[in-house]
């Protein structure tokens, strides 16, 4: 039931196995995989492929000032086995990094969900979406 509600959620065909991935890379980061699937949604409605105005890449939108600099990778490498603009394309890896980010956020956060969504998006109003988005599709507050 779960992997169909998410494979609903996305107004474009997803990736073979997309909502396996998000399950599998939600859990190995203990993060919600509703939540995960949410920011996805909200993000690039599951395009894989998308690019954004700044650069940012994949379902999770990673910011080039994470996948491009060499520097970010030796944290990135410690969890993800991170090699950079490859991984940063590649949906599953993309995945587990943003499962990663808001894992990170929200410890770094004190367990504020709605602040570990500000950090990931740099913006409240985002937050506020994702929370919203979140809740009209799960009918509950997030975890």
């Amino acid at each position: 039931m779960l992997i169909e509600f998410l494979l609903a959620q996305c107004s474009l065909e997803p990736p073979v196995g997309y909502a396996g991935m998000v399950i599998e890379a939600a859990e190995e980061f203990n993060v919600d995989p509703r939540l995960l699937n949410t920011v996805v949604v909200q993000e690039t409605r599951c395009h894989h492929g998308a690019i954004g105005s700044q650069g940012e890449i994949g379902l999770v939108q990673l910011h080039p000032v994470v996948w491009s600099n060499p520097y970010n990778w030796n944290w990135l490498s410690t969890e993800l086995s991170w090699n950079g603009l490859e991984e940063a394309r590649d949906p599953y890896q993309n995945l587990r990094a943003g499962a990663w980010l808001l894992h990170t956020n929200r410890v770094l956060a004190g367990g504020d969900l709605r602040m570990s969504l500000t950090m990931y998006n740099g913006s409240s109003k985002y937050a506020d979406d994702v929370i919203r988005r979140y809740e009209m599709y799960w009918e509950e507050p997030p975890m």
